[in-house]
Order: structure tokens, then C-alpha cells, then sequence
């Protein structure tokens, strides 16, 4: 993939020996019809052959590391790091975008809002449903709930601003984030 200027949007996937969610997620990523983003994917190290789809997909992506880190929030961390773009997208290894429009029909609506998140299609072996998200953020939804990373546009600005994700905090760094 080549490098774009300015960046609207930075997607990030990080990944631990995940390989077939790992090509799910590039594969929907690559596939998307507005392309004007750079794609990052930062793996830890993993032994399971997601180095080899990783490298498979090269020209696709904008800047790729595989090596050992600290956990996830430590690599989403890295990927915040690199990261270009004016908004960020973790779209960890499994997760994917639902069709080849998503990202042309939600980057007119970004429009300078900090956070733009939207609903999130939920599918796993037992389970298929659609978690919607309150119009308006409160802390009352907080106390129950987060948001999203695959559905959350955020503006790179607020990880300079507020910090990073607390690498301490082993599973609940985004909502202490957020």
C-alpha cells in the first residue's frame, strides 16, 4: 500500500497468534472501496504462521512489526505510536469490517467530533446479535459498559491530549481510557 499524505484515518490490528482471525480482518480491511487510510498491523511475536499472512499482504500495508510486547494495550500502544492518521480504528485481528462500503459511508460523518462510534454486530458460534450504543454518552453508561474499539473512530489527538492505554490495567485500559 502506498504512502498517503495526511491521513484521514489510521487502522490499526494487532494480533497474537490469531492467524486465521488475522486474515479475516485484513481481507476486509484491503477489500473496502474508500482507501484513502493507512493500515498498520502489529503482532506480538505470534508462532502460528501470522507472520507469513503478514508478509503475504505486504503491499497492503502502510507499516507492519511482529515481535514480542506486553500485552494488548501495549500494542495498541506501538500502533498509536506509528500511527499518522487524524483518526484511529483498532480493528484487532477477528474482527472485520461488514462490507466493502463501511469505511466510505463513515468517514463523511467524522466531520471533527472526537469520537464517532457506531453500533456493533456481535457474531461468535452461539450468538448473533447487534449491540446498539447510546445517541449521547453519560457516565451512566460508562458504569455498565464501554465502547467499542471495531466501531470507534477516535481523534489521535485525545491519545496526546489525555495519554495512552494504561499498560498496568491488564483489561480495562479502553475504559479507563474512554
Amino acid at each position: 500500500m502506498k504512502k498517503i499524505a495526511n491521513p484521514i484515518l489510521s487502522i490499526i490490528t494487532i494480533n497474537y497468534n490469531n492467524k486465521q482471525g488475522l486474515i479475516q480482518t485484513i481481507e476486509s480491511v484491503v477489500n473496502q472501496i474508500w482507501k484513502d487510510f493507512e493500515y498498520l498491523v502489529v503482532d506480538g511475536g505470534s508462532t502460528d504462521g501470522s507472520k507469513d499472512v503478514i508478509t503475504q499482504h505486504i503491499n497492503d500495508l502502510t507499516y507492519w512489526v511482529s515481535e514480542p510486547d506486553k500485552g494488548i494495550y501495549n500494542a495498541m500502544n506501538k500502533g498509536i505510536e506509528m500511527a499518522t492518521g487524524d483518526y484511529l480504528l483498532f480493528l484487532n485481528s477477528g474482527d472485520y469490517l461488514k462490507d466493502s462500503s463501511v469505511l466510505g459511508k463513515t468517514i463523511p460523518q467524522l466531520d471533527n467530533i472526537d469520537i464517532v462510534y457506531t453500533d456493533l454486530e456481535i457474531i461468535t458460534d452461539k450468538d448473533h446479535h447487534v449491540q446498539n450504543y447510546p445517541d449521547r454518552l453519560s457516565f451512566k453508561h460508562f458504569f455498565y459498559s464501554s465502547l467499542p474499539h471495531p466501531a470507534s473512530f477516535i481523534k489521535k489527538v485525545l491519545f496526546v491530549k489525555y495519554g495512552v492505554y494504561d499498560e498496568n490495567l491488564k483489561i480495562c485500559a479502553d475504559w479507563n481510557l474512554f
